[in-house]
């Protein structure tokens, strides 16, 4: 049973780290650039 689900925990988790990092990377991306414009609308106002 644990060699069964060690092997099986590692496939989700490797697969879930890699979907994770691909996903997060984009919205990091559009929340920096977000968050950056408005600091700059609000300095502007």
């Amino acid at each position: 049973m644990t060699d069964k689900k060690a092997p099986e925990s590692f496939t989700v988790t490797v697969n879930d780290a890699s979907e994770t990092t691909i996903i997060d990377n984009t919205p990091e991306s559009s929340v920096k650039t977000k968050p950056a414009k408005g600091d700059s609308h609000a300095d502007q106002a």
